[in-house]
């Protein structure tokens, strides 16, 4: 009997992954669609009246399955969660833009979730006048010296300039500038003490 290795196999996807694995909408629907066929079932199947020890082993089998049913429940809304999170520390970690890759593995609700959450940050940075995602050390300079990781053309600096970024090109920007392309993965620092 199969009953929730499916279920089972999306919590082990996302707890081996480091990010946050592709939505797979096939899979939950397919989890769902069978503790609702169980439910439904057992539901049709299953008189209140009777004494549980008379009853066949096959149903037996059934209403132990039934128990297992709300657990299941719990493990689907843990991956929700469980994902949630993992979007709430890249939203610290990489800011207010996904990387492309996680971005396309996230289903709408996942979406829409990640930028209300990057919303309310913002808000709430916005108020206290400050930005929480900076490092909250201060910094020994106030221009660094990065190199470009990947082409990404013109970028808005915080000041309100733009840079255009070219791979392998060495760059000195403001800290405030260059702390959101580190996070991003965009620049990396050089060290100019050599």
């Amino acid at each position: 009997m199969e009953f929730g290795l499916k279920a089972r196999d999306l919590i082990l996807e996302l707890k081996r992954s480091d990010g946050v694995p592709p939505h797979n909408d096939d899979q939950l629907r397919r989890v769902l669609a069978e503790v609702s066929g169980l439910w439904e079932e057992i539901e049709a199947m299953t008189p209140d009246d009777v004494d549980p020890n008379s009853l066949p082993d096959g149903e037996k089998v059934r209403r132990a399955l039934l128990k297992r049913w709300p657990a299941l429940a719990l493990g689907l809304s843990l991956l929700r969660e469980l994902r949630a999170r993992r979007l709430q520390r890249m939203r610290w970690s990489t800011g207010p833009v996904l990387p492309k890759e996680t971005a396309a593995a996230l289903s709408t609700g996942e979406k829409e979730f990640f930028r209300r959450y990057d919303s309310l940050v913002s808000t709430y940075s916005d108020a206290v006048g400050m930005d929480l995602t900076a490092d909250i050390t201060p910094p020994t300079e106030l221009n660094l010296a990065v190199r470009a990781l990947k082409d990404v053309g013109e970028v808005m600096t915080v000041s309100g300039g733009s840079i255009n970024l070219q791979m392998g090109c060495q760059y000195s920007l403001r800290r405030a500038d260059v702390d959101q392309l580190l996070r991003q993965g965009i620049v990396e620092l050089i060290d100019t003490e050599e």
